[in-house]
């Protein structure tokens, strides 16, 4: 279940009995690995290629089932012939690490390849590294910014952040900072740490004095997706990522301020005469 599902399901007013249930299938959620492990089995037997890819991720680790990379192959086979994208990440996985297979990084750069057609992001994230390192494939800058876009558009962290690196670089496109900056802050606001970290050397760079990515003024935490800041009720540009630091920022100078920042935000929001 999708975390964001889930805490809604935690959060509601249905039974506890309910709660412990799969919003799918109305199966109770298992209290033991060795439980949920007898709940896959079930649709692996009914064909379900996720629960194959689920099951050999099992014997991958030993989860439940006794540790093997010989099993985890075989149901990653099956899974795969069926057209499964994560089976298909899941093995390139095992190539490039020889994990119950010889190590074959050209078979991994395939399987990710397959992947990635698909539309499996962590697939296209591995196998522009790939093309940028020249690992399994012929080295190809123009490729790995191609793959890595695809990632970066659905959200991969690593992805958005490499393609800021590039840009900033001018590493097989044309040196851009304002894109450099685009991909890092959607990364940020995600909380990749190295691209908030990057995007206040760039802002340093370049002498801006408003930050790219908005941060609490009493602690400096930076405005991310999950930890969202929020603007004083009265100036509406200074803002804080909880009432505890507002109320120490008030007491330390920013009642003093808070008027004037006012007035000129009004200005600035007022209509300009022609």
């Amino acid at each position: 279940m999708h975390k964001h599902c889930d805490k809604r399901v935690k959060g509601s007013k249905m039974s506890l009995a309910q709660k412990n249930r799969c919003p799918e299938c109305r199966q109770k959620v298992p209290d033991t690995e060795e439980e949920g492990v007898k709940q896959i089995r079930v649709w692996v037997d009914k064909g379900k290629a996720w629960a194959q890819t689920t099951l050999a991720n099992k014997y991958k680790f030993g989860t439940g089932v006794p540790q093997s990379y010989e099993k985890a192959i075989e149901y990653l086979n099956m899974a795969i012939k069926q057209g499964d994208p994560n089976a298909m990440y899941a093995l390139a996985t095992s190539y490039a690490q020889g994990q119950g297979v010889a190590q074959s990084l050209e078979t991994a750069a395939e399987l990710n390849a397959l992947a990635a057609n698909r539309g499996h992001a962590t697939a296209q994230y591995n196998l522009g590294c790939f093309y940028h390192n020249g690992t399994g494939v012929a080295q190809s800058y123009e490729k790995s910014i191609e793959l890595w876009t695809l990632a970066a558009e659905q959200e991969h962290g690593e992805a958005q952040y490499n393609l800021g690196l590039l840009y900033v670089q001018g590493q097989g496109v044309a040196q851009s900072n304002d894109k450099a900056r685009k991909w890092w802050l959607k990364a940020a606001l995600d909380e990749h740490e190295n691209a908030i970290k990057n995007l206040k050397l760039l802002d340093q760079q370049e002498g801006k004095t408003t930050p790219t990515l908005p941060c609490c003024a009493t602690c400096g935490t930076p405005k991310t997706t999950r930890r969202p800041l929020h603007a004083c009720s009265q100036c509406h540009t200074t803002q804080y990522c909880n009432r505890d630091c507002q109320m120490n920022h008030w007491r330390a100078g920013h009642k003093r301020e808070c008027q004037r920042l006012q007035e000129e935000h009004e200005k600035a929001l007022a209509p300009k005469e022609k």
